[in-house]
């Protein structure tokens, strides 16, 4: 039994090897085709960077990066797009960055790279005169000039270890032009809720976008509350506001909103635009952490991010209320602990979404400007111990002392 087995496990390493170097060559010479295609539209630009790896935030927030750094020269963002996980439409927000979407399929993460440096090496032979980049390498270069002390202190996986440098660039760029809001993907949508205001008799009113973080990626650690629960808080929000709802949800329709509760489905649009336009129009964005965050971050809106993970996690201008930490089921002694001593990632965490009576305070206490006084906030100069280097202390970001108090019942 055992010889089978590992006969079986023979042919299906030689069946994977087989297929990929197949899949491999086929996208290579698909790539040569895509080239002389595209060759004049990829030598307007002086600067190329390939982008092989990362979903929908990345294309947000590395491209930005690139472009604060590299401005004002104009950057060919060559995106290995993937439809599951790329919105198409990002290129039309950004100024400077031309995104240029090669589409592949079924490949791995290491053929994804054997493919990037075929690409990267292509490219330098056809366009000699350009800066040709894997995103990667251009990344670790723009890090490794600054030469300071806390790209040697934070974690090199994620973003952590150039999110002070991005940060540093967004905060001295006093113009608000790194996104537009204005672009004509964005004219039918606006037509589209002004004709449903007035068929639904909908009054104007303040507008809140909220986004939700369905997502179950490592072992559920980042998801948020469930649609079902959502419910319970935006019933009573659209009770005195209009919303706008996005994100990653399932069968939306079934829970009977009220009409002044809009989102894709009930407009008819693309998904793919609407979750563009929803986090960039609106009077107040309230979201479960993750990669739209960015947008109204990037046009310095005041945010409310809740359910987030990991505890230290932070934006500008932010009011962050972190996931509810289980301190006995998670062996930790308080969560002052977690805070000075786990500044990032901790292993074998289970963090749990704070409850919806909870969340239903916090947020209308957010609303009614109960947060724009220092005194009903945490921040990190309150903690003696805490990580200079984590994303809480980079920021003047602030928690809600009701988030503490959960500790104290």
């Amino acid at each position: 039994m055992q010889i089978i087995l590992n006969k079986m496990k023979k042919f299906l390493y030689h069946f994977y090897n087989i297929k990929s170097l197949l899949l491999l060559g086929i996208h290579k010479l698909i790539f040569i085709i895509f080239y002389k295609l595209n060759h004049k539209n990829l030598k307007k630009r002086e600067i190329s960077i390939i982008f092989h790896e990362g979903g929908y935030g990345h294309t947000i927030h590395d491209s930005l990066f690139f472009q604060l750094n590299y401005s004002p020269k104009e950057i060919n963002f060559i995106l290995f797009f993937d439809y599951k996980r790329h919105n198409r439409f990002v290129k039309n927000i950004f100024k400077n960055i031309f995104y240029i979407h090669f589409n592949i399929f079924f490949l791995s993460f290491k053929d994804k790279e054997k493919l990037s440096v075929f690409v990267e090496n292509y490219l330098k032979k056809k366009n000699n005169n350009q800066i040709i980049k894997n995103f990667k390498k251009a990344a670790v270069d723009l890090i490794d000039n600054e030469n300071n002390d806390y790209l040697d202190n934070v974690p090199r996986n994620g973003h952590y270890h150039w999110t002070k440098l991005f940060f540093n660039k967004l905060f001295a760029h006093k113009e608000d032009n790194l996104i537009s809001t204005n672009d004509k993907i964005f004219q039918s949508l606006e037509e589209k809720i002004i004709q449903y205001y007035l068929k639904n008799n909908i009054q104007k009113k303040k507008i809140i976008t909220i986004y939700l973080k369905q997502k179950l990626v490592l072992n559920n650690i980042f998801s948020g509350l469930n649609l079902e629960k959502w419910k319970k808080i935006i019933d009573q929000l659209s009770d005195r506001y209009n919303i706008y709802l996005f994100g990653d949800y399932d069968s939306i329709e079934k829970y009977k909103f009220k009409k002044n509760v809009l989102y894709s489905e009930r407009l008819n649009e693309s998904k793919e635009i609407w979750s563009l336009y929803a986090p960039l129009n609106n009077d107040y964005f309230i979201g479960e952490n993750g990669a739209p965050i960015y947008l109204p971050v990037i046009k310095k809106k005041k945010i409310l991010i809740i359910n987030s993970f990991p505890w230290t996690y932070a934006q500008p201008n932010a009011v962050v209320v972190p996931k509810f930490i289980n301190l006995e089921k998670n062996n930790y002694k308080s969560y002052l602990e977690i805070f000075e001593k786990y500044s990032f990632f901790p292993d074998n965490v289970f963090p749990e979404v704070l409850s919806t009576e909870f969340l239903t305070k916090i947020i209308f206490n957010y609303l009614d400007g109960f947060y724009n006084e220092k005194k009903n906030l945490i921040y990190p100069k309150d903690f003696n111990n805490l990580n200079k280097y984590s994303h809480f202390n980079l920021f003047d970001t602030g928690i809600p002392k009701q988030w503490f108090e959960l500790y104290k019942q």
